[in-house]
């Protein structure tokens, strides 16, 4: 009895680990042209049918010096890669000079 009980712990723990071990992540701003892209990617350890919701602070500079702070939100699938979370060309009616993770994660739903 004693040896099916930890059986079923070890295997309970093995599928638990692998969620865990499964993540999602942003980086950037990256600049493309003059378009400013927040892009996200998931790896493909875990479940295939997990969807991850990410939601991200940036600190964005313009043209005229004002900087301000965006939100960018939005959920990535299980081994995607290059998803756009967020694009940006202006801010506050002028151009993007620069543009930074404040902070932010991803999530498994």
């Amino acid at each position: 009895m004693k040896k099916i009980i930890v059986i079923l712990v070890a295997a309970a723990s093995a599928l638990w680990g692998t969620s865990v071990l499964a993540k999602a992540s942003c980086s950037g701003p990256s600049k493309d042209g003059n378009t400013w892209n927040l892009v996200c990617a998931a790896d493909t350890s875990g479940d295939a049918q997990t969807e991850y919701q990410c939601d991200y602070i940036l600190s964005v500079t313009n043209a005229n010096g004002e900087t301000n702070q965006k939100e960018a939100t939005g959920s990535v699938g299980s081994g995607l890669s290059g998803v756009v979370l967020w694009s940006n060309i202006q801010s506050d009616g002028s151009d993007i000079t620069s543009a930074s993770i404040v902070s932010g994660s991803c999530v498994a739903q």
